[in-house]
């Protein structure tokens, strides 16, 4: 059986996405850029979850396919919803996720160069965090996806501007209901006002 996917982007969209990341990569020295921000996951590889306070981390080396590592419940969002990366070898619940994402990237030799965490605004704890870039001796930067994302491409302005005409026809749903709604209980209160004697 297939499972529908959940892609809102084409693979080319990604991709761009990821090209632009990686020369913000290169202009900070950076050979390797990890995130562990579900939003910074799901811009760069479509792999969206609900599930946000839980752990994930994304590896994404100057050269080669990204690589996504998440806890082992979280493959089936991935396969509905991850675009263009590889899933690695994933942690089971009580296992230490350092652990696994840190022997994964040396096993690919990607700490070889620099690596840089884009550590600006995560959902994962401090602990998570200061273990990561400690075991890669990697170098903390604040933004770098953040700027990234600030210059929409032409499909984010097209979602953008279908979400304002969506958001617009709501609003005016609301206003014309609450309006029809106002119009009749004054009609009403009219009705039931004693009328007026000369």
């Amino acid at each position: 059986m297939n499972s529908p996917r959940e892609s809102f982007f084409s693979i080319e969209e990604y991709q761009g996405r990821i090209e632009r990341v990686r020369a913000a990569m290169s202009d900070a020295g950076a050979d390797l850029l990890i995130t562990s921000h579900p939003a910074h996951v799901c811009y760069l590889t479509g792999h969206f979850t609900q599930a946000v306070n839980d752990l994930m981390c994304l590896a994404l080396p100057a050269d080669g396919e990204p690589i996504l590592q998440v806890p082992f419940f979280e493959r089936p969002r991935h396969a509905a919803s991850g675009i263009g990366i590889e899933i690695a070898n994933n942690w089971a619940l009580g296992d230490d996720p350092v652990t696994h994402i840190v022997a994964d990237i040396k096993k690919r030799n990607l700490d070889r160069g620099a690596t840089i965490m884009d550590v600006s605004g995560s959902y994962s704890p401090y602990s998570f965090i200061h273990q990561l870039v400690n075991s890669l001796g990697a170098r903390a930067v604040t933004a770098l996806i953040d700027r990234v994302r600030l210059v929409k491409s032409p499909a984010e302005q097209a979602y953008l501007r279908e979400a304002a005409t969506i958001t617009d026809v709501g609003t005016q749903a609301a206003l014309d209901a609450r309006l029809t709604t106002m119009w009749r209980q004054q009609r009403s209160q009219l009705w039931l006002r004693p009328a007026q004697r000369p």
